[in-house]
């Protein structure tokens, strides 16, 4: 759409080009802003056109600052990401201060299918064959999956979890970094800990150091970076005992990964570019300001 006084009309994307090329070379200042909704590729070729310094990721300060801490904490660990198909087979999973059903719910189909690998396994035991669709629901019924889940509120998940705990993000981490710490003795222990809340970290790590594809899942949703680092750190002590454990973080949007990778300014940065008059010209790809920034 193309203004014409108060109006936006339609017009053809051949008639368009020459229009943008144009305005693009009469401008002296110009600020690209991106999108962790969009792809790589369109992001990149945003960022070639205005130059590296004059890009913008498209992200807030707080959500680039949670997302490049889960990109480092996934770069220098030894706990791998896993695919989907990678979550599918995991035989414990801890889901600590992420509602993955709201935030990831591929994610959160996943991990639900998981009861029914498990009932299989059950229905193996007794001999059930797989055509007793009847039996075959009895036992799903019955069954619970090694997972635990651990969130500020309830979730659409919790019924298929093993155990689930309530707390605020800051008393999640205290609980991840006492999984940790109950793992190895190399991870730092927790000081005055509720006796409740040790016990659960007891029987979260001892059912993870048990199984052979242990999961970790967290996320951004609480908008917490230590609630990140403890997760890590899960994963991290599982791997110093030799299990091959796995880190997945649920980030807010489709490419907020690639994002982060870029290295680019954050959205705060540039809208005080533009407000100092350091630019005349802004094109933004694919990004609603108004989700992450005041109307003003």
């Amino acid at each position: 759409l193309l203004r014409n006084g108060q109006m936006l009309q339609p017009v053809s994307w051949e008639a368009l080009r020459p229009q943008l090329a144009a305005w693009l070379a009469d401008a002296r200042r110009v600020i690209g802003i991106g999108s962790p909704r969009a792809s790589l590729e369109a992001n990149f070729a945003l960022r070639t056109l205005v130059g590296p310094e004059r890009f913008c990721s498209g992200m807030s300060e707080g959500e680039d600052r949670l997302v490049t801490a889960a990109l480092g904490m996934l770069q220098r660990g030894p706990a791998r990401s896993p695919s989907l198909k990678d979550v599918s087979r995991a035989d414990a999973t801890l889901v600590l201060g992420e509602d993955v059903a709201n935030t990831a719910p591929l994610l959160a189909l996943t991990l639900r299918r998981l009861i029914h690998r498990r009932a299989a396994k059950v229905a193996e035991r007794v001999k059930l064959p797989r055509w007793n669709d009847a039996g075959f629901r009895e036992v799903v019924q019955n069954e619970k999956e090694m997972l635990f889940i651990a969130a500020p509120h309830g979730t659409r998940l919790d019924d298929a979890a093993l155990k689930t705990w309530r707390a605020a993000p800051d008393d999640l981490s205290r609980l991840g970094f006492a999984v940790a710490a109950a793992i190895t003795p190399e991870a730092p222990a927790v000081p005055n800990l509720p006796a409740e809340v040790a016990s659960l970290a007891e029987e979260i790590a001892r059912t993870l150091s048990d199984a052979e594809r242990p999961l970790v899942v967290s996320g951004t949703g609480c908008g917490s970076e230590a609630l990140l680092q403890a997760a890590a750190n899960v994963a991290w002590a599982l791997c110093v005992q030799g299990v091959p454990a796995q880190l997945c973080f649920a980030l807010p949007e489709c490419n907020s990964m690639g994002s982060a990778l870029m290295e680019a300014h954050h959205l705060e940065v540039v809208m005080d570019t533009v407000q100092s008059s350091r630019a005349d010209t802004v094109i933004i790809l694919d990004n609603d300001l108004f989700r992450r920034a005041n109307a003003a």
